[in-house]
């Protein structure tokens, strides 16, 4: 496997509201995993392989972060499976310190999520 498959990141589920805005649209989904890398956004309209994002992450408890990214990479609806869904994994430019804990505040205390991107995808 080469380095751009590998996790640097270890990642959690995270299931918080999710809005995506980029120049082309808005999209709303569902977040399934989060990391300190980036998060994937449960949704099957989604922003196309390297569109710069602006991410709102909406916490069970109302807190909202306000956050940059980058789509690396999609999972079609045609791809997706029951453990998989359709969505997009976005990048994050920058993750500030704080919203990092907040984010893993709200993550399920579990040991992380280990799995690999199909490739392709």
């Amino acid at each position: 496997m080469n380095g751009r498959g590998r996790r640097v990141f270890p990642r959690w589920a995270l299931h918080a509201a999710v809005d995506v805005e980029s120049d082309d649209g808005l999209y709303a989904g569902l977040s399934y995993d989060v990391s300190a890398g980036g998060i994937f956004v449960a949704t099957v309209d989604t922003p196309p392989i390297g569109a710069d994002v602006e991410v709102t992450v909406t916490l069970p408890d109302g807190t909202r972060l306000e956050l940059a990214g980058a789509v690396r990479w999609v999972r079609e609806p045609e791809q997706a499976s029951p453990g998989l869904p359709a969505g997009v994994g976005i990048e994050w430019d920058t993750l500030p310190m704080e919203a990092l804990r907040l984010l893993l505040r709200f993550a399920e205390l579990r040991d992380p999520i280990l799995y690999e991107p199909e490739a392709g995808t």
